[in-house]
């Protein structure tokens, strides 16, 4: 369902049943998320059922504009020291795991990755 107001350009995949307003670029959505109010999802991916509160915003660029990069966990059983990953591209905005939320007003940094059923909110 895209709903007045909703202001889609680049590259986006909706899912099924999707419900769209705010604005979406280069950005996938599936099936039954809801990003029903108000906000941006750039360079973004929103699991099964995620949702977006009103004026929810993914920063999709980093402050100086390099490729971004994350922070992966080093291996359990030495405690290594998190690893610092590349991901070969300017601009990443956040991941979303099925059934995640950001609540309203939530805004993320760049390369932001929430867990499945993860609640933000401000």
């Amino acid at each position: 369902v895209v709903r007045s107001g909703a202001y889609i350009r680049g590259d986006v995949l909706v899912g099924e049943k999707a419900v769209l307003r705010g604005e979406l670029k280069n950005s996938l959505v599936m099936d039954k998320a809801e990003l029903a109010h108000p906000g941006y999802a750039g360079d973004s991916l929103i699991g099964y059922k995620g949702h977006f509160g009103c004026q929810a915003l993914t920063a999709n660029l980093g402050l100086f504009g390099n490729q971004l990069s994350v922070s992966v966990p080093g291996e359990e059983a030495s405690h290594a020291r998190p690893v610092r990953v590349r991901l070969g591209r300017r601009k990443v905005g956040a991941i979303l795991g099925d059934f995640a939320q950001l609540g309203c007003s939530s805004v993320t940094d760049p390369a932001t990755f929430l867990a499945p059923r993860t609640v933000t909110y401000t």
